[in-house]
């Protein structure tokens, strides 16, 4: 919420704190109540001449919500840091610790499409860094699990996609469930799995937000 938009509305709300707390509520989705000529969110009540105008400023506080594939976006980075840093930012496959610097060589197999057959292509890199990956379920099929630490482990980049997306035969998945129960303990692993039959809905996601990353929402000038 900028100064531009309360100084238009008329809203005494000069103070940046003020203002990043109205505007973490809008991006969480708390809900804008309006009863005739007054507009509510949250604790606040906003008061205005006629219900048009009323009207009208509630629809302008609902266009200053973040969209929602932002909010995934931040969600996404919080997650994939919380995951690194309970794996102590170190690679399960390989463990070396945080990303690897210089040439590396690659190599997964693809399928011949003249023959058939299964051949080893080869590739270089300058740098591999750490990544977060869902080994429990698949970002699109994790629901609200999507967001929880257990359903993450972390892998660096070239083993990430070469080997857990694009051969995930190669992959021993006990190996990944012992690590994360280890750490998370075993009832965890249950309850990311209930997540996963939660539908990630407009609602859970923005309320998520505010409890994971509302906290360090920017005021912008």
């Amino acid at each position: 919420m900028t100064k531009k938009f309360v100084k238009e509305w008329g809203i005494a709300a000069d103070n940046d704190v003020f203002r990043a707390t109205l505007q973490r509520q809008l991006d969480g989705g708390t809900a804008i109540r309006r009863n005739s000529r007054v507009v509510s969110l949250l604790v606040w009540d906003f008061f205005f001449d006629t219900p048009a105008r009323a009207v009208k400023f509630a629809a302008a506080l609902g266009k200053l919500r973040r969209p929602l594939h932002l909010i995934k976006e931040d969600l996404d980075a919080d997650w994939a840091l919380r995951v690194k840093a309970r794996d102590d930012f170190t690679c399960l496959g390989c463990g070396v610790r945080g990303d690897k610097i210089g040439e590396t060589v690659l190599a997964h197999t693809v399928v011949d499409e003249d023959t058939g057959e299964e051949r080893v292509v080869k590739e270089r890199i300058k740098k591999d860094p750490l990544t977060a990956h869902h080994w429990l379920k698949t970002k699109s099929r994790a629901g609200m699990a999507r967001w929880a630490r257990p359903c993450g482990v972390t892998y660096h980049y070239a083993e990430h996609i070469h080997t857990l997306h694009e051969n995930p035969c190669w992959v021993d998945l006990d190996v990944i469930f012992q690590h994360v129960v280890a750490i998370e303990g075993i009832e965890a692993i249950k309850n990311t799995i209930m997540l996963s039959h939660l539908a990630p809905t407009e609602e859970r996601v923005r309320a998520l937000w505010l409890e994971r990353c509302g906290k360090e929402k920017e005021v912008k000038p």
